[in-house]
């Protein structure tokens, strides 16, 4: 003769929980990636007056000196550009 262990009914609750905990992480995904490509756009342009909030350039823009030696070590612009968003990547995720 077998016995059989009944489980607990499944209630309505806690699918609303996880569905409210996928749809939050969904959220969370989606708004990382548009940022990474708000991102990448922005530092993919070069800076042609002062860098920082005051000076008209945005705070993600490289400097004109700075793609010079970015040129002179044979990188990129979008290799910077990918290298720096895959470190704030990298970042974002150890914490």
């Amino acid at each position: 003769m077998t016995t059989r262990t009944q489980t607990p009914p499944k209630s309505p609750l806690r699918w609303l929980a996880l569905l409210l905990w996928v749809l939050v992480a969904a959220l969370h995904l989606t708004m990382f990636v548009f940022d990474l490509v708000r991102n990448y756009s922005r530092i993919l342009v070069e800076c042609q007056g002062a860098l920082g909030l005051y000076g008209g350039c945005d705070q993600l823009a490289i400097s004109a000196a700075e793609v010079v030696a970015l040129s002179s070590w044979g990188l990129t612009l979008p290799h910077y550009t990918i290298y720096m968003l895959a470190w704030v990547c990298s970042r974002n995720s150890s914490t």
